[in-house]
């Protein structure tokens, strides 16, 4: 079983995700902090196996760490979660709809993980990114897979493919200072547009409670969020779309809307793959 690795800051007592495996599938599970929070993590959290990543500024650096080391231990195919999301099968009915069984925690939903996670390794020999999908409008896909796709927090990634096209979560952030959000848009868009394909996985699906404390929350002002944006933009001018967005389920700042930006998925693999 390739490894998962949950990035996590300041939640050392709300482990939502690792406390939903049961004690067989935390075995290859590695929590991964970082500025001076691991011991505290590992106390929160006794047995885990913990990692500390040192200084980090954003979850953007964070993720790259994580893919540095784990090219430190050998691994070509990891899987990467977040700290608040749980998984579910996603099915079809006898009558053509796709539903959700519900979540199973503990050693009873470790098949489940075991399944799921020998399912993204077997795709990551195709796709160099792969994603579980989200909970909500997971029942509007009755397809196993959706290509191209956005993947964000539950998601296995080809370190190969990665490092033969230079590509690291933290490019935006070293290309354009204090971008330091929405770096699963960047390696999306950057594999895309170079021809490879980037797939989500609708027989999973995964749910998580945005706006939690801890997290990207200690440091995702409005003024972050904008940046990356305008960054996006400005790197990937002709498939993204600066828009403002009601904002509800974060509460950036307590502003009523938030800088976001549309992507045109499709169209920058199929642009780039008529010129290969």
């Amino acid at each position: 079983m390739i490894p998962i690795y949950i990035p996590t800051f300041m939640r050392e007592e709300r482990q939502i995700a690792y406390n939903a495996f049961g004690l067989e599938a935390r075995s290859h599970v590695t929590l991964c902090t970082h500025d001076g929070r691991a011991d505290e993590l590992r106390r929160c959290n006794l047995g885990a196996k913990v990692e500390d990543l040192g200084h980090c500024e954003g979850v953007a650096e964070v993720r790259t760490k994580i893919c540095d080391l784990a090219r430190a231990n050998g691994h070509r195919f990891i899987m990467m979660m977040d700290d608040g999301a749980t998984l579910c099968k996603s099915y079809i009915t006898p009558d053509g709809k796709r539903k959700l069984h519900p979540v199973v925690r503990g050693d009873k939903g470790d098949p489940l993980v075991f399944e799921l996670v020998e399912t993204v390794e077997s795709l990551l020999w195709e796709y160099p990114l792969v994603g579980i999908s989200p909970r909500p409008g997971n029942n509007r896909h009755l397809p196993s897979l959706a290509v191209p796709s956005r993947v964000y927090s539950v998601f296995g990634v080809d370190l190969d493919a990665l490092e033969a096209n230079d590509i690291t979560f933290d490019g935006m952030q070293k290309r354009y200072p204090g971008a330091k959000v929405m770096e699963d848009f960047w390696v999306v868009l950057s594999l895309l547009t170079i021809g490879l394909p980037v797939a989500l996985n609708y027989d999973y699906a995964f749910h998580q409670q945005h706006g939690r404390p801890g997290g990207c929350a200690t440091y995702r002002t409005s003024k972050v969020q904008e940046t990356a944006v305008r960054a996006l933009n400005t790197h990937f001018p002709k498939y993204t779309k600066i828009v403002m967005k009601d904002n509800v389920s974060w509460g950036i700042d307590g502003e009523a809307q938030r800088y976001e930006c549309h992507i045109q998925w499709k169209k920058a693999l199929t642009d780039a793959q008529s010129l290969l």
